[in-house]
């Protein structure tokens, strides 16, 4: 269930940023909305810890600035296999991933309280 959450989350995250942010364009339906979720997850879980462990003395000497990078790494691999999505300046970018983290965190804070609520009144 997790995982469907996830990939829903993201793709509400880019649905929203498509919409708020200028340069930052999706155009597709909602089953290209649930694949670019999907291949935006796809890149968090394996091309983000990869980069993370690479980077990782550059996260220490930056104070943990440089997720940006790694984070804008990761939304425009995510544009280049995702046909109906693009980003068309750096700003879209940096505006996108603000807006796709907010999303997410809050998201997965209501779930994560949700999960916790329904695990002690079944236990």
């Amino acid at each position: 269930m997790r995982i469907v959450v996830h990939i829903l989350a993201n793709s509400l995250a880019i649905f929203i940023a498509s919409r708020l942010v200028s340069g930052f364009i999706f155009n597709g339906t909602i089953p290209h909305l649930i694949i670019a979720g999907i291949i935006l997850g796809i890149c968090n879980s394996i091309v983000k810890p990869i980069l993370k462990i690479i980077s990782f003395p550059l996260i220490v000497l930056t104070f943990g600035l440089f997720h940006i990078v790694i984070n804008l790494i990761i939304l425009f691999l995510a544009e280049r296999f995702t046909p109906w999505l693009e980003i068309q300046t750096f700003w879209a970018a940096i505006w996108g991933i603000i807006i796709i983290s907010l999303t997410n965190n809050i998201i997965s804070s209501v779930y994560r309280r949700l999960e916790k609520t329904n695990y002690a009144e079944n236990h």
